[in-house]
């Protein structure tokens, strides 16, 4: 009798066994997405990065063409007010007025450069993300499996770029390099307060812009 409930309970724990791994696989099989299925994905996704391909490219490009066009004029009037100090050292009134001139176009310069910088080494994802996904072969459904691994993380990039656009970080790096530039031209050249003030506003204005 012993024995015979030994068995019953060896048989049983068999089935459970059994059941268990039955189960666990035709889970997966149901988490494996068919290839058609693989297919509709990305191109939902090709679709989604294109929609948003063209405003990504004319902010990213746009910024960039500002920036680099602050720093080139700012810094030629920087030279050009530099060389007019140079040249009229016994005149009072450019002695007063150049530095002061020379100073903003300096210090605004730099920080329009520091804006460039950050755009050209941080990526913008969806400026590109459409043709890297476009230009990946989709001939075989392991290529295509593939492909939508990538579709999925450039997505998630997207995403997380549109995040972190709005995110504290960013208003505290542009908060710091405006709050920056204003101290230099308050306390760095000596200049009055509101003068440090309205560059810091500037700054700051066209960094939420």
């Amino acid at each position: 009798m012993k024995r015979y409930t030994v068995s019953i309970a060896v048989f049983m724990s068999a089935l459970v066994v059994i059941g268990l791994s039955s189960a666990r696989d035709c889970h997966a099989q149901g988490a494996v997405q068919s290839d058609a299925e693989v297919s509709q994905r990305i191109a939902h996704i090709q679709n989604a990065l294109d929609q948003g391909q063209t405003r990504a490219q004319a902010w990213w490009y746009g910024w960039i063409g500002i920036y680099g066009a602050g720093t080139a004029v700012q810094g030629g009037l920087a030279a050009h007010h530099w060389n007019d100090f140079e040249r009229n050292r016994s005149t009072n009134y450019v002695r007063k007025a150049a530095p002061e001139t020379r100073q903003d176009m300096i210090v605004g310069g730099a920080t329009t450069f520091l804006g460039v910088c950050g755009l050209l080494v941080m990526p913008f994802t969806p400026a590109y993300a459409p043709d890297r996904l476009r230009e990946m072969p989709e001939n075989t459904p392991e290529e295509r499996r593939l492909k939508l691994q990538v579709a999925e993380s450039l997505l998630a990039e997207c995403a997380q770029v549109e995040i972190d656009g709005w995110g504290w970080l960013t208003h505290l790096l542009n908060l710091g390099v405006n709050l920056t530039a204003g101290l230099v031209v308050w306390l760095g050249f000596d200049r009055p307060f509101v003068d440090g003030l309205l560059m810091f506003a500037e700054g700051e204005a066209v960094s939420l812009i």
